[in-house]
């Protein structure tokens, strides 16, 4: 009951940040008909500003606090201002569009100023387009976290809203008929990626889908037999790799998305296949050539505090957390999760204004162990199957010729230089 208090006084709040805008223009158009005094039009848009910024803008910014739980007075609290940017942004519109009417309406009357008048038709247009569209990039970054993290979720680099899904291919029958085990839900006719271990990826569409010898038009979590349209007739489907919903191309811009749905199957099966050769040298793969959400704190005087994306930029006073195996609470264990939805499992960093998550590489990470000394690494610890990776592995896996060949050999001449 409270939230739809505080959104309905948030609509009032918003309805007079427009008439004030109103007001403004009116002013501006009476000022240049020369009908109001320049000292009027000063006063009158001196005083609109204070009442524009004291107390409505304040205002709206305190309604949106107490609608998303925030209290208090710390800088990330203090910029949830998503109600007021969206009613300012569009009196700000309104405006313009009122300004782009009245140069109209002066083609007929300046014949002399038509050229002129057009041009700036088309500039103010193409300016409001533009606004559009950072206004609708920049607007989740003011989202609280856990709704950023919905949104990832839902949005994300999905092909479909609100249906990621996985499917590991466990038997390859031929290049276009796959069995193995599907995550999430998915559809006959869906458009999917096949990403084959240590390949790029490549986009097609289910024809069609059995379970249990029976032809369905949609499974959810269950073993599941595909048939596949010809992805590239170079590009056959291989074993342990996968058929998914996400995007694998923007996996890359570490700061907007990190999504591992190869290492997120795998680990899945884990139980099943942590015998094969085959399969744990792909885990192994996967699991060094992926980035990570990592949960950390910042110093007290941070001003990013409680933001999920932020990059670490070498000058924050970064304390990254610790957790225990089960059974013991004396193992200091960093978690590291594969996914925004796995973390939104860990309702202590999801609940705190005080944590941020930065997305690191596998190596990043294992040097944060070394140094910091941690016991571990555990990605998911809090589900939906956590995987544990101990010092020693992690040292048996920094120890082989291919990793030292590809990640620190680089490295070392870089430093060299």
């Amino acid at each position: 009951m409270k939230k739809v208090i505080y959104r309905i006084a948030s609509i009032g709040v918003g309805l007079i940040i427009q008439f004030i805008f109103l007001l403004l223009y009116i002013i501006f158009t009476l000022y240049n008909a020369r009908e109001i005094d320049y000292v009027y039009a000063m006063t009158f848009g001196i005083v609109l500003a204070i009442l524009l910024c004291y107390p409505t803008i304040w205002g709206m910014n305190y309604l949106n606090r107490l609608y998303d739980g925030r209290e208090g007075k710390s800088p990330r609290k203090m910029v949830s201002k998503r109600w007021s940017m969206v009613s300012v942004f569009f009196a700000i519109v309104l405006v313009s569009i009122l300004l782009l009417i009245d140069i109209a309406s002066d083609i007929e009357t300046s014949p002399l100023k038509r050229d002129t008048a057009y041009i700036s038709i088309v500039i103010g247009i193409v300016c409001l387009v533009l606004a559009t569209l950072a206004f609708s990039y920049n607007y989740q970054n003011y989202l609280p976290r856990k709704k950023r993290i919905e949104s990832m979720l839902r949005l994300g680099n999905l092909f479909y809203r609100k249906r990621r899904y996985t499917f590991l291919i466990e038997k390859v029958i031929d290049e276009s008929h796959l069995v193995g085990c599907l995550i999430g839900e998915l559809h006959k006719n869906d458009l999917a990626y096949l990403i084959n271990p240590a390949m790029l990826a490549r986009s097609g569409h289910i024809t069609s889908m059995l379970v249990n010898g029976k032809e369905v038009k949609e499974a959810k979590d269950e073993e599941v037999e595909l048939v596949l349209e010809t992805f590239d007739k170079d590009y056959v489907p291989q074993q342990f790799g996968i058929i998914t919903s996400v995007n694998p191309e923007l996996r890359d811009e570490r700061y907007v998305h990190a999504e591992n749905p190869r290492l997120t199957s795998m680990i899945d099966r884990y139980n099943d296949y942590n015998c094969d050769n085959t399969f744990m040298s792909t885990l192994v793969y996967d699991a060094c050539h992926s980035r990570y959400i990592v949960p950390a704190i910042l110093s007290a005087n941070d001003f990013h505090k409680g933001d999920i994306m932020d990059p670490l930029l070498g000058r924050e006073a970064v304390s990254f957390l610790a957790v225990a195996t089960e059974g013991s609470k004396t193992d200091n264990i960093i978690p590291i999760f594969t996914d925004w939805a796995a973390l939104s499992s860990y309702k202590e960093v999801m609940n705190s204004d005080e944590a941020v998550s930065v997305v690191l590489s596998f190596q990043e990470i294992i040097r944060i162990m070394h140094t910091s000394r941690y016991t571990g690494i555990v990605l998911n610890p809090f589900g939906p199957k956590p995987f544990y990776f101990s010092k020693e592995y992690i040292d048996h896996i920094t120890s082989l010729d291919s990793y030292k060949e590809e990640f620190l050999y680089p490295q070392n001449d870089k430093e060299s230089e």
